[in-house]
């Protein structure tokens, strides 16, 4: 088993990127904010670097930042974070930290930090 261990860091970097990817895609056409549309933008060129995994562990910084960011302001500031909302950003925040940690796996143009 410790011989496909380099597997599950490419998996989670799919699945993070077509997340980060479609969800922001999608938010980009609702009226926001110049600076929500920034993160927006921000978010899916991180995405993209993910999947193609270029620059992973750098491209996975961004989108802790952001992810917390937006966490801390739905939870503290705005008093609107769902159980849903908790939930998504522990596994975002999650799996950002372990592709920072861990490196992209197999099938990445880049190699670990």
């Amino acid at each position: 088993l410790l011989t496909y261990g380099l597997f599950a860091p490419l998996l989670l970097r799919l699945a993070l990127g077509v997340f980060l990817i479609f969800t922001s895609y999608t938010s980009l056409h609702g009226q926001i904010s110049n600076i929500s549309r920034g993160a927006h933008i921000a978010l899916i060129v991180s995405g993209a670097l993910i999947i193609i995994g270029l620059f992973t562990q750098v491209a996975s910084l961004p989108v802790f930042a952001i992810t917390a960011v937006t966490f801390f302001y739905k939870w503290k500031v705005a008093n609107d974070a769902s159980h849903k909302d908790i939930a998504l950003c522990a596994f975002v925040l999650a799996i950002t930290l372990s592709l920072m940690l861990s490196g992209a796996g197999f099938y990445a143009i880049d190699l670990p930090l």
